[in-house]
């Protein structure tokens, strides 16, 4: 059996201004993965605090297409009139 390693974090791309972050590794032999969108500040108001604030509800995902899907999803949300609402915090 192969041995142990990571998580190794490294950028799997750039998609509508969000660097895609892929982790992998295994643990007890079993391989695992998933992508998330990069933290960072984004400035108040914008769509990409928008789409960070709302898939970091979601967590993250194995499937990089979905996570794509995910990041239009928000965006056309935030198209639509929706915000962040501040009364959550």
């Amino acid at each position: 059996m192969p041995p142990d390693y990571g998580p190794e974090i490294f950028e799997k791309e750039v998609y509508k201004g969000f660097r895609i972050m892929e982790t992998n590794s295994r643990f007890d032999g079993i391989f695992m993965w998933r992508y998330e969108i990069e933290e960072k500040d984004y400035p108040a108001g914008s769509v990409q605090e928008y789409v960070q604030y709302e898939n970091g509800r979601g967590s993250s995902n194995t499937n990089l297409d979905s996570l794509k899907e995910t990041i239009d999803e928000y965006v056309e949300e935030y198209n639509d009139g929706y915000r962040i609402d501040p009364n959550e915090f």
